[in-house]
């Protein structure tokens, strides 16, 4: 896809370049290491809940519900294989979905207890701030991450990625707020929640590799369209978050 730019303009200038795929959870690949230094894991005190990404020097983007009934205590960051990460973030303060406007959707973002100093294992995703609403192509290709269940029936170690065609959302699903995605060759299942659905565009002349949707929910086979928060539709709170960590961190 390329991205008219307009007005549009990006979270964090310092967002990583797009990844190499390397192998072709359900039937997925493995990602290539080193590739997507923009991966969160996060756990409570029983061991991994859900995925995340960094999307700028103090904030992890999640899902919602992987934190409503969770008391997430630490976030890896440049993680690849879980058992392997390079930075543990001990302290985090948790938005409830986000500070300053209730609404429904399956969004969250958890605030770290002091800044990410980037390097090339940890740098966030590229967020686009745009006002105004994307054509999506009708055949437009997404790439979905995370650690979760795959055909062995357990959760996986390394990080797998699997490629996903926008379609359609199921009837009866109100596709406001949501971007529906499925492939004959995998799908996000249990323990994907709150990764990415990201996608190479075109942006000021440049690829880039930026995120668009988090893992929600999909079929409970894990074989069926599977569902993403379209954080387009929240872009501009993001923005709001990251200025005013800016403003707070100049008044210490």
């Amino acid at each position: 896809m390329i991205f008219h730019v307009g007005l549009a303009f990006l979270l964090d200038d310092n967002c990583a370049s797009p990844p190499q795929f390397e192998d072709r959870i359900i039937n997925g690949n493995v990602a290539k290491p080193n590739t997507t230094p923009w991966m969160a894991a996060l756990h409570d005190y029983t061991g991994f809940v859900c995925g995340g990404t960094l999307i700028t020097e103090r904030n992890v983007l999640t899902a919602k519900h992987c934190i409503e009934k969770r008391n997430i205590t630490t976030v890896l960051l440049g993680v690849y294989d879980r058992r392997c990460p390079f930075w543990i973030f001990s302290g985090v303060e948790l938005y409830r979905p986000f500070k300053f406007v209730p609404f429904s959707g399956d969004i969250a973002l958890i605030k770290l207890d002091r800044k990410v100093v980037y390097n090339a294992q940890i740098r966030p995703i590229c967020i686009i701030i745009e006002q105004e609403p994307i054509t999506w192509l009708p055949t437009q290709r997404f790439e979905a991450y995370g650690w979760g269940r795959t055909e062995t029936g357990l959760t996986s170690q390394v990080l797998k990625t699997v490629s996903l065609n926008r379609v359609q959302c199921p009837a009866g699903q109100d596709p406001n707020g949501l971007i529906c995605a499925w492939s004959w060759n995998g799908d996000t299942c249990n323990g994907d929640s709150g990764g990415p659905l990201a996608a190479k565009i075109i942006y000021k002349g440049k690829s880039i590799y930026a995120q668009f949707g988090i893992v929600s929910s999909g079929s409970p086979n894990c074989d069926n369209i599977g569902i993403y928060t379209d954080i387009m539709s929240y872009n501009s709170l993001l923005f709001i978050h990251h200025a005013l960590d800016i403003i707070l961190l100049h008044e210490k």
